[in-house]
């Protein structure tokens, strides 16, 4: 058997593949435990699979390569957070502009007795995460083990998305959409000290992506936010991202 060291440093390295109408298109709150199972079960996806299978994980250990701190509780803890992505259900834009709903979970099992968990991500989300042969974005699974706050994870992931093209403008509207914060935060410096600086510097400090920002005003109102996506200097991506 592994050593658990080893096990979590080869699951930290897999490669998540995701459709960028899934990281661009969809509106949803999530905690950043329950970001991670989502990313951890699509981390397991390899380029060949042509459906989506159920995935066995065992709650401790998955608490440890998270880093949840559970005080005892991981089993109650990862049950909650599963229950929740079974539960909640979400709206995605399709490219031709069709909406699907859908849930992030299909099926949960767990098995008490060795303290195991089966999932199986739902089958909806096939279309956005195998076979991806263009419009995509992929990064090691320990880029976002490394980020506590689910605004910084779900930022990395957008502007991840656009590290091809080095840049991306977007409202301040849409911005606050896609972080789910849509009836907060009306005044920008509340947002800048809030969100936006604190994600970033996580990002900076946690990741190898380098980004930065300019906002841009109509008048004297902050409208739009330019934002700088760039890797770290003297890093450089063995996997492709297309677009």
């Amino acid at each position: 058997m592994k050593d658990d060291k080893i096990r979590i440093y080869e699951e930290s390295q897999q490669i998540v593949r995701k459709s960028n109408d899934l990281i661009r298109k969809t509106r949803y709150n999530l905690t950043a435990t329950e970001m991670k199972i989502v990313i951890y079960l699509i981390s397991k996806i390899v380029a060949t699979d042509t459906e989506i299978r159920k995935v066995n994980i065992n709650i401790k250990d998955f608490c440890a390569l998270i880093n949840v701190q559970t005080n005892g509780r991981e089993y109650e803890a990862i049950k909650q957070s599963v229950r929740t992505l079974r539960d909640k259900s979400y709206w995605l834009t399709m490219p031709d502009g069709d909406e699907l709903l859908f849930s992030w979970i299909d099926f949960s099992y767990i098995q008490k007795k060795n303290g195991n968990i089966e999932i199986t991500l739902s089958k909806s989300l096939e279309p956005f995460l195998l076979q991806l042969r263009g419009n995509y974005t992929s990064y090691p699974f320990r880029e976002i083990l490394s980020l506590s706050g689910k605004h910084s994870i779900r930022l990395y992931e957008y502007l991840r998305s656009f590290l091809y093209k080095g840049y991306v403008r977007i409202s301040i509207t849409e911005l606050k959409k896609i972080l789910n914060i849509e009836t907060k935060y009306k005044d920008w410096r509340d947002l800048k000290k809030t969100v936006i600086d604190p994600s970033l510097r996580e990002i900076r400090k946690k990741t190898f992506l380098d980004v930065n920002y300019d906002v841009i005003k109509k008048g004297k109102k902050i409208e739009e936010i330019e934002f700088s996506v760039n890797e770290a200097m003297g890093y450089q991506t063995s996997w492709l991202d297309e677009d």
